[in-house]
């Protein structure tokens, strides 16, 4: 299947049609006034965040080194050959209460060029928690991993879907990206305890079904489209050139419901810090499973009959 690519849809039409739906799009036309050709290079990135200690990642989100950004670019940009599976930076605004080389004063410095694009939602989110009346914009209100991705000619993301119940958007600045999406009812081949396939290397005994796998989507990210990508949605990404991209997750009120189901499954430590960090300014220090339900119910109308039951009443350790 082609994935849609669109110009000028309303946030209604996104919402109706894309969001509700849990469809992927590509819109082609909500970064023209970002000035991408300037403001989004290398080399002014080099000029204005050279000094800045950024985070290295390889293809599966394992954090492999802290460096100077412009040491990064002046090493692994414009190389000649094409390395397999480079590392590659994954510059995030602040997420938990850690100490990190977090991205929010590079983020204020940037905060003029750009915008939040002009389809999505203004207000009813659920991660970051901003209900009706209240405007989140992701270029001053933190976001779940929002951020930069800085990566090399040859670099990859490995196949995952997003945590969180949450959808995304991402931003293509510079270069271009190949992408391949699956539909969540793909997950029986693709994913084995939690954890999906290795599309280069798929362990046959893990995912012996995955031969079976079919994609929904497979494209070029272009400069200056954004991809939309729901949640539950497997996806990849290959730089087939340098690359430069800005994306973030959230959870809008229309997958509330894809939220508190998630909040019933296994999760890793680090989620809870997540969960903690969103929710502690509306729940005070009972940032509980439960609590978190009651709150998104409340808001956005979820039923979470039968979700409950799965919830802890205490506080998270």
């Amino acid at each position: 299947m082609q994935i849609d690519r669109l110009s000028y849809i309303s946030r209604a039409e996104f919402e109706r049609d894309f969001m509700r739906a849990n469809r992927p799009v590509i819109v082609t036309d909500a970064l023209g006034a970002w000035r991408i050709e300037e403001l989004w290079t290398p080399a002014y990135l080099r000029r204005s965040f050279g000094e800045d200690r950024v985070q290295v990642y390889n293809s599966y989100f394992d954090l492999k080194s802290v460096r100077k950004l412009g040491a990064f670019l002046d090493e692994r940009f414009d190389r000649a050959e094409v390395q397999r599976n480079p590392p590659y930076v994954r510059w995030y605004t602040k997420l938990r209460n850690v100490d990190f080389f977090w991205a929010d004063a590079a983020f204020e410095k940037m905060r003029p060029n750009w915008s939040t694009p002009y389809f999505l939602p203004l207000t009813d989110y659920v991660l970051p928690f901003a209900p009706a009346p209240a405007i989140a914009d992701a270029t001053v209100d933190l976001f779940p991993a929002k951020g930069l991705f800085i990566s090399e000619r040859g670099a990859r993301t490995g196949l995952h879907k997003d945590p969180w119940g949450s959808d995304a958007v991402l931003c293509q600045l510079y270069g271009r990206k190949e992408w391949v999406m699956y539909a969540p009812d793909q997950a029986r081949y693709l994913e084995s305890n939690e954890k999906a396939v290795d599309l280069q290397n798929p362990d046959s005994a893990l995912f012996p079904e995955y031969p079976l796998a079919r994609p929904a989507y497979e494209f070029s990210l272009e400069p200056g489209e954004v991809v939309y990508v729901p949640h539950g949605w497997y996806h990849t990404a290959y730089s087939t050139t340098d690359s430069i991209s800005l994306t973030w997750n959230f959870v809008h009120g229309s997958g509330a419901r894809a939220f508190t189901d998630w909040l019933v499954k296994p999760r890793s430590a680090i989620d809870d810090d997540v969960i903690r960090f969103f929710f502690a300014p509306a729940l005070g220090a009972e940032v509980s499973d439960a609590a978190v339900a009651r709150l998104v119910a409340k808001h956005f109308g979820t039923d979470t009959a039968g979700v409950a039951s799965g919830l802890s009443s205490t506080a998270a350790p």
